[in-house]
Formats: structure tokens, sequence, C-alpha cells
């Protein structure tokens, strides 16, 4: 049996511009009629032109489709079905990723007012960082460079992350760098490692609150004043350098402009025991 190109189309659910397409690909081959030009088509085509859709819909290009739809033996769709699968199921995990960064992050939002200056003790689960500032010099050595558009591409698994170095705190001194940072978890699934530009603070106990900074200015010392009192009085040692999380800000560009900070100071758990 036979069908126009019209009939066809109104089958598949495709356009007739697009049958002509998969038509000058190679994935069907109508007759034509000699007399006025016209093509028809062999009932095998619906099946041909509705596979075309279905790899369509699984990711596949109009050439790579017609690859699929002419391969020579099974392995030929076989093997690029099974790479495509790979592909899907990573994506399918960014986007969970993802819809649990989004919980949390709201989860954070919404207590962030009130958690700034309380405190808990956790265990972080671990942080991989790319620093890009030292106060207030960029860090912009061409290789380091290189890798900033990757991490920020990462987002929103890559926040804004702030590492201050325990010995300048302890001296009342305000030195920090500024990185894009990943949790552990994360850093895994992306394939980031340990290297010369890249540091990992791994997971361990810690000391963990929110900082309120009001305005534009710097984290300051005195900002973990708090932090530092209720690790004392819980028998606990800062053993690591805190860092923090951005959380979210509030009324920029106002005089009201306020920003809230995860934070996070690893502590020696052996001092809790004695």
């Amino acid at each position: 049996m036979r069908y126009s190109i019209s009939k066809i189309s109104r089958i598949v659910g495709i356009s007739t511009e697009a049958v002509r397409l998969y038509e000058k690909k190679g994935v069907v081959s109508p007759q034509r009629n000699s007399e006025n030009g016209y093509r028809s088509f062999h009932t095998l085509d619906v099946g041909t032109l509705l596979r075309c859709r279905t790899y369509a819909q699984m990711g596949f290009s109009l050439d790579e489709t017609a690859e699929l739809i002419n391969g020579t033996n099974v392995h030929d769709v076989h093997a690029p079905l099974s790479r495509q699968a790979d592909a899907m199921e990573h994506e399918m995990e960014w986007h969970r990723r993802t819809l649990n960064r989004v919980r949390d992050l709201n989860r954070q939002i919404l207590a962030c007012e009130k958690d700034a200056g309380t405190f808990r003790i956790e265990a972080h689960p671990g942080i991989f960082q790319l620093d890009y500032r030292h106060n207030d010099a960029i860090l912009d050595d061409e290789a380091r460079m290189a890798l900033y558009p990757e991490w920020s591409a990462w987002v929103p698994l890559s926040f804004v992350s702030l590492r201050f170095p325990l010995d300048a705190l302890e001296r009342g001194e305000t030195e920090y760098y500024g990185g894009i940072g990943i949790m552990a978890e994360d850093a895994h699934f992306l394939g980031v490692a340990v290297n010369e530009y890249v540091r990992c603070l791994p997971a361990h106990l810690a000391v963990r609150g929110v900082l309120r900074i009001p305005g534009e200015r710097r984290i300051r010392p005195e900002d973990f004043s708090d932090a530092f009192s209720f690790i004392r009085s819980s028998g606990l040692k800062p053993c690591g350098d805190p860092f923090t999380r951005m959380i979210v800000t509030v009324n920029r560009y106002t005089e009201n402009f306020m920003r809230y900070y995860e934070m996070w100071i690893p502590v020696d758990s052996k001092m809790q025991q004695k």
C-alpha cells in the first residue's frame, strides 16, 4: 500500500517539509509518479519515520538519525544508543543534584535569619575550592585563569566560597581567599581532583553557624568571635581554616544590604572526649 506525502505526514505527526528532509538524507525513498511527479510512500515508511521521531526525542541529530536508520548491522545501532543512554544518565544525575541544591539552598534561606549567631557541632561534608582571589588581589596566572570558566559553568553546584587562614584569625588579622567552591560529593561527580590550584578541605567535625554581614564590608576576625567562644565552651579546639558558602543577599544597593554566609570551623574531636 502506498501513501501520499500529506497522509504519511499526518499519520507520523510531522510536517511535509520534514518528510522531504528525511528523504534528502536517504532515510525514506518514495516512488515518483512519472506523470505528475507526486511522491508515494511505502507502508513500512510509517515505521521508519516513527523511529526517526524516536531517535530525535532521544537527542540524536538528523544526520545521526540517518546513520541509525541506515546502519549496516545491529552494532551500528546498539553502540550509539548505549553512548546516548550514558549521556542521558549523566544529565539526569546533573538535574537530580541541581534539584537537591535548590531544595538545600531554599531551606538555608528560610532559616538564615534564625540561625545567624547560633552554632552547632556537626560533620561538614568536605569542599573543593579553586581560589581566584587573595584579599584584594586577583590570582590571574594563565593556568589558573583557564580553570575559572569551567568551574563557573558548574553553577548551581559551584558557589562563592571564602577561606580564612586560622593562624591569621588567631592573630586578629583580616586575610582570606575568595574561591569557587564545590561540595565534595559533587566534585567527585564532576571529576574534580586536587592539583596545584585546587585544594580539598576534607570532611571533618566542625562547628557550623551563619554569619550575618551588613553592607559591603569584609568579613572580619571579630565576626568569628562568638563561634570561637562556642568552640571553647564546648571543650573543642579549632584545627583548620574556617570557610564559608554564600547563602543569600538581600536589599542589594540599599542601606539595608545584608549578606548571609554558611560557616564551618573544623574542630578537634579529641578535645571533646577529654
